[in-house]
């Protein structure tokens, strides 16, 4: 049996522990310097307090205090800090937001979120509306779908030729975003604008030519805007999972632990 201490996180980290409780030793308890858990599992979002572990107010030095030697530390998020007092105290970090499974996994909940949140927004359907989607990744692939499969006129707006050719086989238009005036005429007749691309892509004269009324929603970890100023409206959605879905996040978050855990428990026991 393993023994898993969780430390931060939002809702979706309570109900990652009752999955994982199932199989695995899980405990919040941090009241005791214990030493007894071979595994940590930090949340995904990262404190505006550097040293804080998200959710909680136990520093990121604090680890040792409930780790085993040669224990792993199971995080969502990047942190020098982090990474520095792993190194120093031999334990093993592992980010399980860049596993593959996880990542796909979490872009389902992404795009229903945001599927609601332009459906709130407005005071049409999404049916025959106009619709762009900037990059063509794994939230792109499953919202495009949603989006064509409630009557809109999807555009999905990329680079790759290789995604152009997938998104126009798979029914949308394909919007070559290098080609400048190609992308501003998307925007201009866009009445809702889902930015996926977390890269500066949108200037002065792509902000300008967002029509007036649209809904713009940035699903990127950081907006397309750099150092220009939109003259719209910017709707924030990021972290939809936790928000919208926190059970099924949560059971992704745990189903991708228990991968890693298993993984390794091929080569060594902890």
């Amino acid at each position: 049996m393993r023994d898993i201490i969780f430390l931060g996180g939002d809702e979706r980290m309570r109900f990652a522990k009752e999955r994982l409780g199932e199989k695995y030793n899980c405990s919040t308890d941090t009241k005791k310097d214990s030493k007894a858990f071979g595994y940590a599992v930090l949340p995904l979002q990262k404190s505006t307090e550097n040293e804080i572990i998200f959710g909680t107010d136990i520093k990121y030095n604090s680890l040792p205090r409930f780790l085993k030697k040669n224990a792993v530390v199971l995080t969502g998020h990047n942190c020098p800090l982090l990474k520095k007092i792993c190194e120093e105290n031999g334990f093993s970090l592992i980010n399980y937001a860049e596993e593959e499974a996880f990542a796909v996994a979490n872009a389902v909940p992404t795009a229903e979120g945001a599927v609601a949140i332009a459906i709130n927004s407005r005071k049409e359907t999404l049916f025959k509306s106009n619709i762009l989607i900037t990059g063509y990744g794994r939230i792109s692939k499953i919202l495009s779908g949603y989006m064509l499969a409630l009557g809109g006129r999807v555009r999905v707006a990329c680079r790759k030729k290789s995604d152009l050719e997938w998104a126009e086989t798979r029914g949308f238009i394909p919007i070559d975003i290098t080609d400048k005036d190609a992308f501003l005429k998307a925007l201009a007749c866009s009445d809702i604008i889902f930015n996926t691309v977390p890269a500066e892509i949108f200037g002065k004269d792509e902000i300008n030519a967002v029509k007036s009324g649209a809904v713009y929603i940035e699903l990127a970890s950081s907006d397309g805007f750099g150092d220009e100023k939109p003259n719209f409206p910017v709707i924030i959605a990021r972290g939809l999972p936790g928000k919208t879905a926190p059970i099924t996040a949560g059971k992704i978050i745990a189903d991708t632990i228990a991968s890693i855990i298993a993984e390794r428990s091929e080569n060594y026991e902890l």
